[in-house]
């Protein structure tokens, strides 16, 4: 009935235009939505801008609707109906990057709501970020690459800058030559030094702390390197804190592949790392100015980390999502992480949230349920 009625008043517009009979073209019949409330179904990735307060939401068929104050609601369609699997603004500078399933990087300009560029990546984008406070972001890709592109907003042109993290270099710090090329899980600018430092995770396991300018390694994690302390468990009521304080070193010196990392702390010296067997482990990063560890060489250091498990099952599903939030602005504020898979092999999914204050007081525990 109400499709009826609008082809009526279609048919009555045309007859109003003075259009002879017969000449109705597709183009007088394009529905479309113009005003969209509320989230949108098939969401899937969320992203916010807190200077401005906007909030993102992407969806599996190309939409990504901009939820603000005031009533502030926008629905941006991207001319290539593919689902999203990256997506970040570039704060306070009224743009947003989105990276589909196939690799086009777009680039919305917030204030016309519409498309401003997109390109085409080569290879299969496996990692990204933006540097905050700059047109700069992070490209990592399966082949273990890391690039480095930019934003022209005056040009509206995005393109690749000429600096590239030397493979040969990673190959010699990770000590184990035979995984390489490995697929790039997560890059990080470093909170305390982020235009100058980024923390590169690949999926092998090794973890590496780049200087921009430098051009160096500072710090090398995981990979061959890795030596887990003896585990403790956590105190339970259920009394197994005893059982799962036993765990198998065996395993435990096994490489560890990487599903995702984040920064547990505010100026970037805890690294929070979840792994394909449901551990996560939070690895001390040194952190500060280049000058001062420029002198130190490599820090190869491999027990400084603590372990955490939620479940004492050997079995367990992999650690699929972190993230950390800061209480307040002070970097001692300490903060929560919230950790999304790592339970036992058939258990309900859940979302956990770890309420240490202190990631780097924790000494090795099992949470018990």
């Amino acid at each position: 009935m109400l499709a009826k009625r609008l082809f009526q008043k279609v048919l009555q517009k045309v007859h109003q235009s003075g259009l002879p009979q017969g000449s109705l073209r597709p183009a007088h019949l394009n529905p479309r939505v113009t005003v969209h409330y509320g989230i949108p179904s098939t969401s899937s990735l969320l992203s916010f801008d807190s200077l401005q307060r906007i909030l993102a939401v992407a969806t599996l068929d190309g939409r990504i609707k901009i939820i603000g104050g005031a009533g502030i609601e926008c629905l941006l369609v991207s001319p290539i109906l593919l689902p999203y699997k990256f997506l970040e603004f570039l704060n306070n500078q009224g743009h947003l990057v989105s990276i589909t399933n196939q690799n086009d990087i777009q680039i919305w300009d917030l204030d016309g709501r519409a498309l401003a560029c997109y390109i085409q990546w080569e290879t299969n984008i496996t990692a990204f970020a933006v540097i905050q406070g700059t047109s700069y972001m992070y490209i990592g890709d399966d082949l273990g690459n890391v690039a480095v592109v930019k934003y022209d907003q005056e040009k509206a042109e995005l393109s690749e800058m000429p600096y590239h993290i030397p493979m040969h270099i990673i190959q010699e710090a990770s000590n184990h030559l035979d995984s390489f090329p490995s697929s790039v899980v997560e890059v990080l600018p470093q909170p305390s030094a982020s235009d100058s430092r980024v923390l590169i995770a690949y999926a092998n396991g090794l973890i590496i702390l780049w200087d921009i300018y430098e051009a160096h390694i500072v710090a090398v994690r995981g990979g061959s390197n890795l030596q887990l302390k003896n585990s403790k468990a956590a105190s339970s009521p259920s009394g197994m804190g005893d059982e799962t304080s036993r765990l198998d070193t065996n395993d435990d010196n096994e490489e560890k592949e990487i599903c995702c990392a984040c920064w547990a702390s505010a100026d970037g010296s805890i690294l929070a790392v979840g792994y394909t067997d449901g551990d996560i482990l939070l690895w001390n990063i040194p952190f500060g100015s280049s000058s001062k560890h420029q002198n130190e060489g490599i820090d190869t250091s491999s027990k400084t980390f603590s372990k955490l498990q939620l479940s004492s099952s050997k079995r367990r599903i992999p650690v699929i999502v972190l993230r950390w939030c800061a209480r307040g602005k002070n970097t001692s504020g300490g903060g929560q992480l919230f950790i999304y898979g790592g339970n036992e092999i058939g258990s309900s999914e859940v979302l956990t949230v770890c309420l240490e204050t202190h990631f780097d007081l924790l000494d090795d525990v099992t949470f018990l349920y």
